[in-house]
Protein backbone atom coordinates (compact mmCIF):
# COMPACT_ATOMS: atom_id res chain seq x y z
CA UNK A 1 0.00 0.00 0.00
CA UNK A 2 1.47 2.98 -1.15
CA UNK A 3 4.77 1.37 -1.97
CA UNK A 4 5.63 1.14 1.63
CA UNK A 5 5.41 -2.10 3.34
CA UNK A 6 2.30 -3.04 6.51
CA UNK A 7 5.19 -2.61 8.73
CA UNK A 8 6.62 0.56 7.48
CA UNK A 9 3.09 2.86 7.63
CA UNK A 10 2.70 0.81 10.98
CA UNK A 11 5.87 3.13 11.80
CA UNK A 12 4.85 5.84 9.94
CA UNK A 13 1.62 6.50 11.68
CA UNK A 14 2.88 5.38 15.26
CA UNK A 15 5.40 8.47 14.91
CA UNK A 16 2.83 11.31 13.41
CA UNK A 17 0.40 10.11 16.61
CA UNK A 18 3.85 10.70 19.00
CA UNK A 19 3.94 14.18 17.06
CA UNK A 20 0.31 14.79 17.81
CA UNK A 21 0.77 14.09 21.11
CA UNK A 22 3.59 16.28 21.83
CA UNK A 23 2.78 19.10 19.61
CA UNK A 24 -0.29 19.41 19.17
CA UNK A 25 -0.93 22.55 21.27
CA UNK A 26 1.89 24.09 19.03
CA UNK A 27 -0.22 23.10 15.41
CA UNK A 28 -3.77 24.34 17.14
CA UNK A 29 -2.11 27.86 18.17
CA UNK A 30 1.44 28.67 18.92
CA UNK A 31 0.52 31.04 21.84
CA UNK A 32 4.25 31.33 23.34
CA UNK A 33 5.74 32.31 20.21
CA UNK A 34 2.65 34.99 18.58
CA UNK A 35 1.89 35.97 21.79
CA UNK A 36 5.90 37.51 22.13
CA UNK A 37 5.38 39.06 18.31
CA UNK A 38 1.47 40.29 18.34
CA UNK A 39 2.78 44.31 17.95
CA UNK A 40 5.22 43.56 15.57
CA UNK A 41 2.76 41.80 13.23
CA UNK A 42 -0.16 44.55 14.20
CA UNK A 43 3.10 47.08 12.86
CA UNK A 44 3.70 44.90 9.81
CA UNK A 45 0.12 44.97 8.90
CA UNK A 46 -0.35 48.59 9.27
CA UNK A 47 3.07 49.18 7.03
CA UNK A 48 1.30 47.47 4.42
CA UNK A 49 -1.59 49.81 4.24
CA UNK A 50 -4.54 48.52 6.73
CA UNK A 51 -6.72 50.87 8.16
CA UNK A 52 -7.76 48.85 10.92
CA UNK A 53 -5.12 48.95 13.88
CA UNK A 54 -4.11 46.07 15.79
CA UNK A 55 -5.11 43.05 13.24
CA UNK A 56 -2.39 40.22 13.68
CA UNK A 57 -3.34 37.61 11.70
CA UNK A 58 -6.18 36.83 9.11
CA UNK A 59 -8.87 34.15 9.30
CA UNK A 60 -9.84 32.03 6.27
CA UNK A 61 -11.29 29.09 5.65
CA UNK A 62 -10.43 26.68 2.74
CA UNK A 63 -11.63 23.89 0.67
CA UNK A 64 -9.79 21.26 -0.28
CA UNK A 65 -11.40 18.64 -3.30
CA UNK A 66 -11.54 15.01 -1.97
CA UNK A 67 -12.53 11.78 -3.61
CA UNK A 68 -16.50 11.03 -3.92
CA UNK A 69 -17.12 9.04 -0.87
CA UNK A 70 -19.44 5.61 -1.39
CA UNK A 71 -23.02 5.92 -0.14
CA UNK A 72 -25.49 8.83 -0.42
CA UNK A 73 -25.04 10.03 3.20
CA UNK A 74 -21.62 10.53 3.47
CA UNK A 75 -21.82 12.53 -0.22
CA UNK A 76 -23.88 14.59 1.16
CA UNK A 77 -21.62 15.36 4.33
CA UNK A 78 -18.46 16.41 2.29
CA UNK A 79 -20.26 17.90 -0.69
CA UNK A 80 -19.49 21.58 -0.86
CA UNK A 81 -22.50 23.15 -2.53
CA UNK A 82 -20.13 26.37 -3.01
CA UNK A 83 -18.22 25.15 -4.63
CA UNK A 84 -20.03 22.02 -6.21
CA UNK A 85 -17.25 19.25 -5.32
CA UNK A 86 -16.70 16.74 -2.87
CA UNK A 87 -14.45 18.19 -0.46
CA UNK A 88 -13.13 18.67 2.95
CA UNK A 89 -12.36 22.33 4.87
CA UNK A 90 -9.99 23.39 7.09
CA UNK A 91 -9.44 27.23 8.87
CA UNK A 92 -6.27 28.71 8.74
CA UNK A 93 -5.23 31.74 10.58
CA UNK A 94 -1.67 33.43 9.31
CA UNK A 95 0.57 35.50 10.09
CA UNK A 96 2.12 38.58 8.62
CA UNK A 97 5.26 37.24 8.27
CA UNK A 98 3.83 34.14 6.39
CA UNK A 99 3.39 31.78 8.94
CA UNK A 100 0.48 29.46 9.86
CA UNK A 101 -0.23 30.38 13.34
CA UNK A 102 -3.60 28.34 13.97
CA UNK A 103 -4.57 25.40 11.73
CA UNK A 104 -7.87 23.20 12.42
CA UNK A 105 -9.93 20.78 10.39
CA UNK A 106 -10.85 18.67 8.35
CA UNK A 107 -14.01 18.94 8.53
CA UNK A 108 -17.16 18.32 6.30
CA UNK A 109 -17.14 20.60 3.17
CA UNK A 110 -20.74 21.35 3.64
CA UNK A 111 -19.69 23.09 6.81
CA UNK A 112 -19.90 27.10 6.46
CA UNK A 113 -16.72 29.02 7.65
CA UNK A 114 -18.51 30.30 10.70
CA UNK A 115 -19.46 27.31 11.51
CA UNK A 116 -15.91 25.54 11.55
CA UNK A 117 -14.78 28.86 13.40
CA UNK A 118 -17.34 27.49 16.62
CA UNK A 119 -16.10 24.55 16.20
CA UNK A 120 -12.61 25.72 16.48
CA UNK A 121 -13.05 27.37 19.66
CA UNK A 122 -10.13 29.61 18.65
CA UNK A 123 -12.22 32.99 19.06
CA UNK A 124 -12.65 31.92 22.72
CA UNK A 125 -9.23 31.04 23.69
CA UNK A 126 -8.00 34.21 21.94
CA UNK A 127 -10.76 36.27 24.30
CA UNK A 128 -9.56 33.81 27.18
CA UNK A 129 -5.87 35.15 27.06
CA UNK A 130 -4.83 38.99 28.18
CA UNK A 131 -2.04 38.68 26.06
CA UNK A 132 -4.36 39.08 22.98
CA UNK A 133 -6.60 41.60 24.11
CA UNK A 134 -6.95 44.93 22.55
CA UNK A 135 -5.50 42.91 18.86
CA UNK A 136 -8.06 41.31 15.92
CA UNK A 137 -8.07 38.82 13.70
CA UNK A 138 -9.07 39.88 9.84
CA UNK A 139 -11.51 37.50 7.73
CA UNK A 140 -14.11 37.56 5.39
CA UNK A 141 -17.18 38.71 6.24
CA UNK A 142 -18.97 35.57 7.42
CA UNK A 143 -16.21 35.42 10.56
CA UNK A 144 -18.17 38.64 11.79
CA UNK A 145 -17.05 41.25 14.23
CA UNK A 146 -16.11 41.14 18.10
CA UNK A 147 -13.80 41.63 20.36
CA UNK A 148 -11.27 39.64 18.52
CA UNK A 149 -11.94 39.50 14.60
CA UNK A 150 -12.98 42.10 12.37
CA UNK A 151 -14.52 41.78 9.03
CA UNK A 152 -15.48 44.27 6.32
CA UNK A 153 -17.74 46.72 6.22
CA UNK A 154 -21.00 44.88 4.53
CA UNK A 155 -24.22 46.09 3.43
CA UNK A 156 -25.61 48.47 -0.50
CA UNK A 157 -24.65 51.65 0.89
CA UNK A 158 -21.37 52.31 2.32
CA UNK A 159 -19.76 55.28 2.81
CA UNK A 160 -16.39 56.23 0.47
CA UNK A 161 -14.24 56.16 4.26
CA UNK A 162 -16.05 52.51 4.62
CA UNK A 163 -15.44 51.67 1.34
CA UNK A 164 -11.55 52.85 1.24
CA UNK A 165 -10.85 50.50 4.53
CA UNK A 166 -12.85 47.59 2.62
CA UNK A 167 -10.36 48.42 0.06
CA UNK A 168 -7.33 48.76 2.40
CA UNK A 169 -7.89 45.36 3.83
CA UNK A 170 -8.32 43.44 0.99
CA UNK A 171 -5.18 44.14 0.06
CA UNK A 172 -3.22 43.14 2.82
CA UNK A 173 -5.82 39.92 3.29
CA UNK A 174 -4.40 38.32 -0.14
CA UNK A 175 -1.56 36.69 2.44
CA UNK A 176 -3.69 34.16 3.40
CA UNK A 177 -4.25 32.92 -0.01
CA UNK A 178 -0.85 32.82 -1.04
CA UNK A 179 0.42 31.44 2.05
CA UNK A 180 -2.16 28.69 1.46
CA UNK A 181 -1.15 28.55 -1.87
CA UNK A 182 2.58 27.84 -0.74
CA UNK A 183 1.24 24.85 1.69
CA UNK A 184 -0.60 23.30 -1.57
CA UNK A 185 2.66 23.36 -3.71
Amino acid sequence: MFGRSRSGLCNILHMLDLIYSNFAEIVYLDRDRICTKLMEFSQAVMAKGAEVENVWAFIDGTVRECCRPDGNERQRTVFNGHKRRHAMKYETLVAPDGTIAHAFGPIEGRRHDLVISRQSNLENIIANNDQFRGFVVYGDPAYGYSNQLASPFGGACLTDPQKQVNKSMSRVRISVEWSLGQVLQ
